[in-house]
């Protein structure tokens, strides 16, 4: 008796790896959302044990600084933008493990070797305790899932009015560049030698207001979505469209100083004119940047000198107006 072999035609195989090759494509998109959703959960998990380390900084530093002044800041090996790019980042995080490039600056290792070591980040003491060498090379806490780096700079895209990496530092990430993705929230003024800050860097915690919606640190590329160096101006901030680093258009994870950390939306307030605000010298209401939620500055709290001498008449502001008024000195 001829027996009927059974099997699969072409057209039915065929059929089947459609299907297959279907269910991919719906998933795929699926399951790397839900891989990004775990990276940012991880990235705030990030920030909030950093902003527990803050605080507790605050308690135990002699001048109640909310946020580090850290050594890097006043005595540097850099200077320019190459000392503020690095700045916002070297109050935490491990040795950089990458070179260092900012036009002159080429080659500049950030390593155990220079004033950006991770020895002498102040907030590390605070997550890891007493740490060996070889853990100052890794610091996860310091570390977004998601961190790529500035992006680079292709055609006239929002990735070309980027002023604050140089374009041989993108693409890589900040915690190989600089040993930290987290940047300061630093809104200041200031020269080579001086530096007048009305964000949360140097003042005492118990002067600032409004904690729970003032930033004091977070991915980076939100603040370039609030537009380019010089460009942050109150009632006209010159939003720039990006993507940040966990695939969400103007958005990033940012700390607060109450300590709470949050997916923030670079939105613009409505502006509020300058008559609203009659103890604020005219020139300074470029400090006034805020969002629903979210603030970059502090006031009514006063400005604080965070490096330099007690002169600041070079700020050519209004001594008896915000943020000149009853400023602080805040140098170590």
């Amino acid at each position: 008796m001829n027996r009927k072999h059974l099997a699969f035609t072409l057209i039915e195989l065929l059929v089947v790896v459609a299907i297959i090759a279907l269910l991919i494509a719906i998933l795929v998109p699926t399951l790397n959302g839900a891989r990004e959703q775990a990276k940012k959960v991880v990235c705030l998990a990030n920030l909030s044990n950093i902003g527990k380390a803050l605080a507790q900084y605050s308690s135990e530093d002699d001048k109640e600084h909310a946020f580090p002044v850290s050594q890097s800041i006043i005595d540097t090996g850099l200077s320019g933008n190459a000392q503020l790019f690095v700045s916002w980042f070297a109050w935490g995080g491990r040795n950089g493990q990458v070179p260092f490039q900012f036009t002159s600056f080429s080659g500049i290792l950030i390593d155990d070797t220079t004033i950006w070591a991770a020895r002498h980040r102040p907030l590390n003491r605070y997550i890891y305790g007493a740490y060996t060498e070889e853990e100052a090379n890794e610091m996860p806490a310091f570390e977004c899932p998601s961190d790529s780096g500035y992006p680079k700079q292709i055609g006239g895209g929002p990735s070309s009015i980027i002023d604050d990496a140089p374009q041989a530092m993108r693409g890589i990430p900040q915690y190989d560049s600089v040993g930290n993705s987290y940047r300061g929230s630093f809104i200041s003024r200031g020269g080579q030698g001086q530096m007048f800050t009305v964000g949360a860097l140097g003042h005492r915690l118990s002067t600032l207001t409004n904690i729970g919606e003032l930033m004091v640190a977070g991915e980076p590329l939100f603040f370039n979505m609030l537009g380019t160096n010089g460009q942050i101006t109150s009632g006209d901030l010159t939003l720039v469209e990006m993507v940040g680093w966990h695939k969400r258009l103007m958005t990033d994870n940012l700390l607060f100083g109450d300590g709470s950390a949050r997916s923030t939306q670079a939105v613009q307030e409505a502006p509020a004119p300058a008559a609203d605000y009659p103890d604020i010298d005219p020139s300074a209401i470029s400090f006034l940047v805020r969002g629903p939620g979210w603030r970059l500055d502090c006031y009514p709290t006063p400005g604080a000198v965070v490096r330099g001498g007690n002169d600041v008449s070079w700020l050519n502001l209004d001594a008896g107006k915000w943020p000149l008024r009853s400023y602080q000195n805040l140098m170590r």
